[in-house]
């Protein structure tokens, strides 16, 4: 049957067919036709479901992966936790050095000017306390104002929304960190008040500079807190948020003024200054001061600290801890070190030049030649062991290395007071004659004589063997005391390990020069050695003590032994090898001694007063010969006297008061007995062959039991009887006549001198008691 037949389609359509039926070909073009649009029809709807279910997945997953970069509220929680800037106080707690990774002073909200909150609020967030983290008012107006401009002229972020993205998003300006920092916001308002945002906002924001936070901000460029901030400073500081870099007024101050009164206008227009204040604060100049950017002092002793720090907290709390480090540093005298080392390392320099040291053309020099001279310099307490200044450098931009505290070197004669103190608590006194000290030193391999450019004498006294710097002296004193018992001794005073070597007596054990210093201070400081400190206390924020300095001393030597080393070693300074220091004009009572290593590489000079103990040190970092003849007195005195005088400046005339077991004796300058009358007029030939008289009398310290009981039996003849008995022919045999060379200066660190009596009748009848030919 005919498939257009009328009959199966009235069955099929249940309409009445028409009266003249459908051209067969023309159905069967339609019916096709149908078909399709039909099968099209429902493609559609299900591109448009399957279309929808994506989006709605795609949207799922998009929400998702941005609540999964997100951090979790208890991350939101630690928001507050920002690395804060560590403060290094000097000894009279002021500011002297900072740490930081960022440099951030957190403070309260109360802690901030008023005038600064009003001013961030002005222009960076006006309806801060109305929204709920982002404002869509905010957001419309500035869409339509990026709009009208073709570009981005305005920004819509809040404030909660800018401490989001501070916290924890980059500042790449993308749709998904743009929804990120929406979604952010709002927690953090659910978390946290406004007051509580504004204060997170104000210590966290970046104000340029290196300054993190409204504090460091205020105190780095404008020297005071951010509780005291002005109009126009508060006006400036808020117009930076926007871009540091570009309104620095450390850099363009114009264009930081222009912002700054666009700050002002906002302030204006909300009320929050009068229009009196407003003209006012325009006028104002910009007038910038750093209260953070110390001075480039002490860098040496910065990096001692940090290093303490460091070992002891570890290096993020040191770095963004907010620790509050106390120290030992003395600011003036920390300056007046510096300006000595650099001063008398000039002067080194030029004499080198002078002398052709740098004769050979510069590009044949090798780079042990080019390498520059260098010094460090300890200053301490001698009783606590407080470190007021130290360098350990010419430059510590160049060289980091601390040549106070890290480089040892042989210490020379500035070694012998600890020889001479071992000979002291062995039974020697000062009176002691050394003699024998032209026979040489028995060793396993044969005998040794050491070099003496200070004395050729056959005998001497331990007082004047100690102000010459007498070498056979000190290697007869070691000699008879016993390497093994010195070597002990030094031990005791923290040197360190010293090698068992009859040249030990010289200095040849290495030592660095703090501990050298600290060693001195027992001098000082009754036979107790301090331990070095450069940090008192530390506290954290919130002004917890994390750590306390116990200064801790040890016993070297007895307190009589101390104070005789040091009335001998102020022998030095007034009239022997440190006697430069005297004409330098260094004056207060004081005692040290110097050191020269061989081929005059090293120049060490270590003296003290009773409150004060320095030591400094000059050569190369590869040793070589400083100077032809360069021994310490002509090239580290000098350095040690300029920072005594600037450190010392004011002080009264101090010196060691005498413990109690320590006695006194007039004593004969040639035997070391007893004095007698015939001591106080002994003849003596100058270097001009002339014969004079003169006294050998002077009042010596001893400890107690340790006090000469014999008579000097050299000059007993002398006295009236002696004078009678010659001239009459008979008696003992007169004195020897002395070399004036063999007897030294009036010895200032001795025991005063008796007072004269006045000359009676006799005494001026046979001229006693005054110089005479």
């Amino acid at each position: 049957m005919d498939p257009f037949d009328p009959l199966p389609v009235q069955a099929l359509t249940g309409r009445i067919p028409p009266k003249n039926p459908p051209d067969p070909d023309r159905a069967r073009l339609l019916q096709p036709a149908g078909l399709v649009a039909s099968m099209r029809s429902r493609r559609v709807a299900v591109g448009l479901v399957c279309t929808a279910v994506l989006a709605a997945g795609s949207s799922a997953w998009w929400l998702t992966s941005l609540r999964r970069g997100l951090p979790d509220g208890a991350a939101i929680l630690r928001m507050g936790e920002m690395p804060q800037t560590t403060s290094i106080f000097d000894r009279r707690d002021r500011l002297a050095f900072t740490l930081f990774r960022e440099q951030r002073i957190e403070v309260r909200l109360d802690e901030v000017s008023p005038y600064m909150q009003a001013a961030i609020l002005a222009i960076e967030d006006r309806r801060f306390y109305e929204h709920g983290g982002f404002d869509a008012v905010r957001i419309g107006s500035s869409l339509w104002a990026n709009l009208r401009a073709f570009q981005v002229v305005q920004g819509a972020s809040t404030i909660t929304q800018q401490l989001a993205r501070q916290s924890f998003l980059t500042p790449q300006r993308t749709l998904r960190r743009k929804l990120q920092e929406v979604m952010l916001a709002r927690r953090i308002e659910r978390q946290y008040d406004k007051r509580q945002i504004l204060e997170l906002y104000l210590n966290k924001i970046y104000f340029g500079a290196g300054l993190h936070g409204v504090e460091a901000a205020s105190r780095g460029y404008f020297g005071r807190h951010a509780s005291a901030l002005s109009i126009d400073e508060a006006a400036l500081l808020a117009g930076l948020v926007k871009s540091p870099s570009a309104y620095a007024p450390t850099v363009n101050p114009a264009r930081a003024r222009a912002r700054r009164n666009v700050v002002l206008d906002a302030m204006r227009e909300t009320g929050a200054v009068t229009p009196a204040e407003w003209q006012v604060a325009r006028s104002a100049f910009i007038t910038l001061r750093d209260d953070l950017q110390v001075g480039p002092y002490g860098q040496y002793f910065k990096e001692q600290v940090r290093r303490e720090l460091v070992d002891r907290f570890g290096s993020e709390t040191a770095y963004a801890g907010g620790l509050r480090v106390f120290s030992t540093l003395d600011v003036a005298m920390q300056q007046a070190a510096e300006s000595a080392v650099a001063e008398t390392l000039a002067a080194l320099e030029r004499r080198r030049t002078a002398i052709g040291d740098r004769s050979r053309p510069r590009a044949r020099q090798r780079p042990a030649d080019l390498a520059p001279l260098q010094a460090a310099l300890i200053a301490m307490d001698p009783a606590t062991g407080d470190v007021r200044a130290v360098i350990g450098g010419r430059d510590f931009g160049e060289s980091h290395f601390n040549r106070a505290s890290q480089a040892r070197r042989q210490a020379g004669s500035a070694f012998k007071p600890f020889v001479f103190a071992a000979a002291l608590e062995s039974g020697f006194t000062p009176a002691t004659i050394i003699d024998d000290l032209d026979s040489p030193v028995a060793m396993a391999r044969g005998s040794w004589s050491p070099e003496d450019e200070h004395s050729a004498v056959g005998a001497i006294s331990v007082r004047e063997a100690l102000r010459t710097s007498s070498n056979r002296a000190a290697t007869r004193l070691l000699e008879v005391v016993g390497i093994g018992a010195t070597v002990r001794y030094a031990a005791s005073f923290g040197v360190g390990d010293m090698p068992e070597v009859p040249s030990l007596a010289l200095g040849s054990g290495e030592v660095t020069l703090q501990a050298l210093t600290t060693a001195y201070a027992a001098f000082a400081n009754r036979g107790r050695v301090p331990s070095a400190l450069f940090i008192r206390r530390v506290e954290d924020q919130d002004g917890r003590v994390l750590f306390r300095a116990d200064p801790a001393v040890r016993r070297a030597v007895s307190e009589s032994t101390a104070f005789l080393v040091a009335s001998m070693m102020a022998d030095v300074i007034d009239t022997g090898t440190g006697s430069r220091a005297r004409r330098l004009g260094f004056t207060l009572p004081a005692a040290g001694k110097t050191g020269t290593t061989n081929e005059y590489r090293d120049a060490w000079f270590v003296g003290f007063t009773p409150a004060l103990v320095a030591g400094v040190w000059v050569g190369f970092d590869d040793p070589k010969t400083i100077l032809p003849n360069g021994y310490a007195s002509d090239i580290a005195v000098p350095m040690w006297a300029a920072f005594m005088k600037a450190a010392t400046r004011g002080l009264a005339p101090r010196w060691l008061t005498p413990p109690s077991n320590v006695t006194t004796r007039a004593v004969c300058r040639v035997t070391g007995k007893l004095a007698t009358k015939g001591c106080d007029h002994v003849a003596v030939a100058g270097e001009d062959r002339v014969v004079s008289r003169r006294s050998t009398i002077y009042m010596e310290y001893f400890a107690a039991g340790t006090e000469p009981t014999e008579s000097c039996d050299l000059h007993a003849g002398s006295g009236l009887p002696g004078r009678i008995a010659s001239a009459v022919g008979v008696g003992r045999k007169p004195p020897p006549v002395l070399e004036s060379t063999s007897l030294p200066p009036e010895v200032a660190g001795a025991a005063p001198a008796a007072p004269q009596k006045k000359r009676g009748f006799w005494s001026r009848l046979f001229r006693l008691g005054r110089s005479e030919k």
